[in-house]
Formats: structure tokens, sequence, C-alpha cells
């Protein structure tokens, strides 16, 4: 069981290694949507110096070069460190909860998109809408061949759901006139909604807003923000997706509030 964990881990971090160069290399054209370029070879975004093998190696090339680019010098930035990391985290808990499996498959699919969309959204603060009609087309593959994990929902209540958390948060984005959410925030909310139903959309909304406070709190009092900055939501909404699909004990514990 551990190896299998392990190989899951590594097996996630080389993939998150892969994803990191989609964040990077992704561009988004209001008029054209999205665009994505893999040819060529990686490079640094400082000097432009070519990558080769021993600058590439998941997680460790980060640590030996402690996060640094080996030609210039200059940071690497730590979006590459975790992108991998949580790749690696999200590989060993689709397996711990679903072993190999179709459900492990579609997991390890998913939340790596969702992790594209997180670390997208912390580069660029937008959310394409191409981003929301992938992930309500995973919603449809989920919901018509049943895999798990499973909220036990009706079409309806599902709809419910998603209708509910796009409604709250486009209502904020309204009220706010976009300083507090933006209208991708509010889709993005929506289509994740979609997976829950209306009670555990409630606890989708509630969790997405304590981690989101609790991470505002810390940066400003690291001053690394200030009280008007823009703080981008997908990643809240996206850790607290992750919290409901893969601890189904959270799930019930949390029921017991509504």
């Amino acid at each position: 069981m551990y190896w299998n964990l392990l190989s899951a881990f590594v097996g996630g971090i080389i993939w998150g290694s892969f994803l990191e160069v989609i964040v990077s290399r992704l561009q988004f054209v209001s008029h054209k949507g999205l665009r994505l370029n893999l040819r060529g070879y990686s490079f640094c975004s400082h000097c432009r110096h070519r990558l080769y093998a021993q600058d590439l190696i998941p997680l460790i090339s980060f640590l030996l070069l402690r996060g640094k680019c080996r030609y210039c010098q200059q940071p690497i930035g730590w979006r590459v460190l975790l992108i991998e990391l949580f790749s690696g985290l999200v590989f060993v808990l689709s397996f711990w909860q679903f072993g190999f499996s179709k459900a492990f498959i579609f997991a390890c699919f998913f939340t790596s998109f969702l992790l594209v969309v997180a670390f997208y959204d912390l580069r660029k603060m937008v959310i394409p809408d191409g981003f929301i009609l992938i992930i309500f087309g995973l919603w449809l593959v989920k919901y018509i061949f049943k895999i798990p994990p499973l909220a036990n929902i009706s079409i309806w209540q599902s709809l419910l759901g998603g209708v509910l958390v796009f409604i709250l948060f486009w209502s904020l984005y309204l009220f706010s006139q976009g300083k507090w959410f933006g209208l991708g925030d509010a889709k993005l909310g929506g289509v994740l909604g979609l997976f829950w139903g209306w009670r555990l959309s409630l606890i989708f909304i509630w969790l997405a807003f304590v981690f989101g406070g609790i991470v505002a709190v810390f940066l400003l009092l690291l001053k690394v923000k200030e009280r008007q900055s823009l703080v981008p939501f997908a990643p809240f909404l996206i850790f607290s997706f992750f919290v409901l699909y893969f601890f189904p004990q959270a799930r019930g514990f949390l029921l017991n509030f509504l």
C-alpha cells in the first residue's frame, strides 16, 4: 500500500511539472479564447536561457538550486514547487480514496485540471470561460457514468446547488462592482456547486470563505498584501472542493450542522 502511494506521489509530481508548463504557456485572448503553445524547449522566464534535464527534475531541481535559476540566479518562483507538490498530493489522495479504478483516473485528470485553473488565476487574475466549459463537461461525464464520489442527489438538486452558488457570488460581484469577486469566481463556484447539490454547496461556500479569510489574515500580518490588494479567489474555491471531494468523513460531519 505504501509503495503504491509513493508511486502515486512520484507520478503526481512528474505530472505536476507538465501542469506548470501548461500554466506558464497558456494564453488567454479575450476575442480568441485560450491558446496553448507547447512547442519549443523550456526556458528561464528571466534570462530566457534554455533549461536542460538537470534543471527540470520535479521538486529535486528546485530544492538543489534553492529556488533560483542555475544561469542567472533569479528566483524561479514558489509556484513551480507548489504545483508539483499539490499535484503529487492529489494523486496520493485519489489513490488512497479510490484505489486503481475509473474513479482514480477521473480524479487525477479532474483535480489536475482544477490545479491548472487555480494556478492560472494566481498568475493572471482571470478565469476564462473555456475553463468553466471544460469543468461543466467533466461534471456531465461524472454524473452520466456515476463516477465516485457520489453525492446521492437528483439532477434537480445538482442544478439547484450550482445556481445557488452562482447567484451568491454574482450578487457579491454586482454589489461590490467587481472589487470583492470577479464574474469568473461566480461561474467557477456555480459549476463546482453542480457536484454537490444545495446542502453541500452551502458547506462548499463556507469552507472557501474560511480558507480565504485565514490566508488573507496571514498575508496582511506578513505585509505581503494590503487591505486594498486583490487576492484571487479561485484557489480557495478549489481547495474547498478538494476537501469535500477527498474526505467523505468531513462531508458527513459538516452536514450535521445543516
